[in-house]
């Protein structure tokens, strides 16, 4: 069974389940949202030509990237060696390539020892070195050490979930939504039934791992003890018995357990005998 969104439809087609998504969603369950981080400094708007983005004072450009004010504009572009010029704040940032640091990516850096090389800035932030390490510059819509929180909740529950916009700039805290009946999740994006279905069978196939391993390590000591038992067993012989008798020590030979000749190998009916070592 295919599990659609609630702001999409499900129906069939040529005997499969298609979700038909409304404009501004896409995705195999309409889950996601094209406006979602769209605009930098703006407000995204669906339309059949796609999102467009209604700019804040002071900045343009198809997702509001580019400040109006000649002091804070990236054009002409100051970021040098490859830099990319965003518009933090109302300032602008450079986006320095992974040799190069600086305000204007300048200065010259081998990408071992440049903190930022390997230290991810998500959703448009910048990676800058603040005392020798790395750290994330986010636009306004992000938060956290990386810019992986959004500031507010605009397009963060799905499915008709809620959640508050009253969040700290500076809380390293995930938004917490309210789902709507039906969905769970950080993010209200899993069906509560489907959810619950998982998860039993999860602990049902990780029960059967573990008696199977557990038979399988008690079958192996019972081997090891059996073969250990019969080997045991299979050493053992008697060749000689020496037994003590008024004063003396009479020995019994068996015949089975000595190294005949030929000739005594052929003989039908061996002998025993008992020999006193007294005489």
């Amino acid at each position: 069974m295919v599990s659609v969104k609630s702001q999409g439809e499900c129906q069939l087609e040529d005997g499969q389940p298609l979700c038909l998504c409304p404009l501004g969603y896409n995705g195999d369950q309409c889950q996601n949202s094209i406006c979602q981080s769209y605009c930098y400094r703006g407000t995204c708007t669906v339309t059949t030509a796609g999102p467009v983005c209604q700019c804040e004072p002071g900045f343009s450009g198809t997702r509001c990237t580019e400040s109006t004010s000649d002091d804070n504009s990236c054009a002409p572009n100051p970021c040098r060696n490859g830099g990319n010029c965003i518009i933090i704040d109302g300032k602008r940032q450079c986006n320095c390539t992974r040799n190069y640091v600086g305000d204007e990516c300048k200065t010259f850096r081998l990408e071992e020892s440049n903190p930022c090389s390997s230290y991810p800035c998500l959703n448009s932030g910048i990676c800058k070195i603040s005392a020798g390490e790395a750290k994330c510059i986010c636009t306004s819509e992000w938060k956290g050490k990386t810019c992986s929180i959004p500031v507010d909740c605009r397009n963060w529950c799905y499915n008709g979930g809620s959640c508050s916009d009253d969040i700290d700039r500076d809380s390293a805290s995930l938004p917490i939504c309210q789902c709507a009946e039906g969905f769970t999740g950080v993010r209200c994006e899993l069906p509560s039934e489907l959810s619950a279905e998982e998860v039993d069978t999860s602990s049902s196939n990780t029960a059967t791992v573990i008696i199977g391993i557990f038979v399988a390590i008690v079958a192996l000591v019972v081997a090891i003890v059996v073969a250990w038992l019969w080997q045991r067993q299979r050493g053992k012989g008697i060749s000689h018995v020496r037994l003590e008798e008024n004063g003396g020590t009479v020995e019994m030979t068996n015949p089975m357990y000595l190294h005949a000749s030929d000739d005594q190998e052929d003989d039908p009916n061996p002998v025993f005998t008992l020999h006193d070592s007294m005489h």
